[in-house]
């Protein structure tokens, strides 16, 4: 979800921000291209025949050994499930570094931003990614259990922001599952469409209805029953 000139969903998650965030030694450049060829391999084969397709398949169409392919993946199903991944993670990896002095939703909302960022070289490549994984309800079920673990991890830095307990104080919980639940509607409904037009564009116009119901959490203690 973040730009960059490539039309490889890997690299997409991989190679964008801040030349800090690029600091490789070469064993890992190398690592990440094996990678980047088995997912390659695997999502023509996917689009292709569907998900009957085995391993002993991908590795020989990423020219790889059996062998090779495991020690890059425990499956054919994280094969899959990689590019979510890295995109979950570059999202926590863009909210911690987001400046200090903005508000919690504000910084949230900001690293949606980053992150949603698809050039047109790749964006028919990352929704053909997200097609497959959406034809599959095991993957979904799958996806919905570590999307919680990391929309943990995003409610924990927005009550740093905020200087609460995530779990005595509800806001950082709601807020991450407000702007979670609109960032992936409008990601789903930009890859039903195929993909073609600008994704930062309906994810900016949405998150700001959301932003607007948040003033409080940005700044003032927040209205409750009692202030009715």
């Amino acid at each position: 979800m973040i730009a960059v000139a490539s039309d490889d969903p890997a690299a997409v998650a991989d190679d964008a921000g801040p030349p800090e965030w690029r600091s490789v030694d070469i064993h890992e450049l190398r690592r990440r291209e094996v990678s980047r060829q088995i997912e390659r391999a695997a999502l023509e084969l996917f689009s292709e025949r569907g998900l009957a397709v085995s391993v002993d398949e991908i590795a020989a169409a990423a020219g790889i050994s059996q062998r090779t392919f495991f020690r890059y993946f425990r499956g054919k199903d994280d094969v899959l499930l990689a590019y979510d991944r890295r995109v979950q993670d570059r999202l926590i990896v863009a909210l911690a570094a987001r400046p200090a002095a903005e508000g919690p939703v504000t910084a949230l909302r900001n690293a949606f931003m980053v992150t949603c960022a698809v050039p047109p070289a790749g964006r028919r490549t990352v929704v053909r990614w997200s097609r497959v994984v959406a034809s599959a309800p095991a993957l979904q079920a799958r996806l919905h259990g570590e999307r919680a673990a990391h929309n943990a991890e995003i409610a924990r830095l927005l009550a740093d922001r905020m200087g609460v307990d995530p779990t005595t104080d509800p806001r950082p919980r709601v807020v991450t599952a407000a702007m979670v639940a609109v960032a992936s509607a409008v990601w789903d409904e930009w890859t039903a469409a195929g993909g073609e037009s600008d994704p930062t564009t309906a994810m900016s116009t949405a998150l700001a209805l959301v932003i607007a119901g948040f003033d409080s959490v940005d700044g003032a203690r927040p209205r409750t029953l009692e202030d009715q």
